[in-house]
C-alpha cells in the first residue's frame, strides 16, 4: 500500500480505507505517507483481514482444510461478530457461506462460536454454527443467580426457553451454556458460600 503496489497478491488482504471513506466506531492505523488507512479495531498490530476478497476467503478456507485433513474434527471460533465490525448481517453471511464450506468438506464437523453479545444478536448466528450463550455466565449471570436464590425452576425455565430459540434458528443447533473460560475468574467460586466451604 505504502508504495502503491497493486499487483502485489496481498495489496488487497486487509481492509483498508481513505480518510474520506473511513466509518465512526471503527479503529484505523495511518500508514505514513500514504492517504491510506488499514483498520484494526483490537490492535495497531492486529490489521483486519478483507472478507470481501476471495483470495483471503481461499485462504481462511485452506487453513481450516490444512486442520481437517490432520484429522481435527471441529473448532471453537474467537469473535465471530466481528469479521465485518458492527455489522452482524454481514458477518452472518459470511459464517454462513465458511460453514457450508467446510461441511461440504466434513459433513460431521462440529464447531462454536463466540459471539460476546446479548441473546439476539447470538442467535443470529447460530444459523450458521452454535455459539456460546454467555447470559449463563459470570457471578451475576443465569447460573450463578439460580445457585445463590436456590431459584431452581427458573434455571431450568431459562434452559427451556433458551434452547427452543436455539432449535428456532436451526433445527439442527445445540445450546452451548457457556460458564467461564481463561478470560476470567472461573465460575466455581461463585458457587461456593461460606455454609459449604
Amino acid at each position: 500500500r505504502k508504495n502503491g503496489d497493486t499487483a502485489n497478491p496481498y495489496y488487497d488482504y486487509y481492509s483498508c480505507v481513505t480518510e474520506a471513506e473511513k466509518v465512526g466506531g471503527v479503529t484505523y492505523q495511518k500508514i505514513a505517507g500514504v492517504d491510506c488507512w488499514y483498520e484494526c479495531n483490537f490492535s495497531p498490530e492486529m490489521p483486519e483481514l478483507n472478507y470481501d476478497n476471495p483470495e483471503v476467503r481461499q485462504a481462511v478456507l485452506d487453513v481450516a482444510k490444512y486442520y481437517l485433513d490432520m484429522g481435527i474434527d471441529g473448532f471453537r471460533f474467537d469473535a465471530v461478530k466481528y469479521i465485518y465490525y458492527g455489522d452482524t448481517a454481514r458477518s452472518v453471511d459470511f459464517w454462513d457461506w465458511y460453514m457450508g464450506e467446510l461441511r461440504a468438506i466434513k459433513p460431521d464437523i462440529w464447531c462454536v462460536g463466540e459471539c460476546w453479545s446479548g441473546e439476539t444478536e447470538i442467535l443470529e448466528y447460530c444459523t450458521a454454527m452454535n455459539c456460546f450463550d454467555f447470559a449463563m455466565s459470570q457471578a451475576e449471570g443465569v447460573a450463578a443467580s439460580a445457585a445463590k436464590n436456590g431459584s431452581v425452576l427458573k434455571f431450568t425455565n431459562y434452559v427451556a426457553s433458551y434452547q427452543g430459540k436455539v432449535l428456532a434458528a436451526d433445527p439442527e443447533g445445540m445450546p452451548m451454556f457457556f460458564l467461564s473460560n481463561h478470560d476470567m475468574d472461573r465460575i466455581a467460586g461463585t458457587f461456593v458460600t461460606e455454609n459449604n466451604m
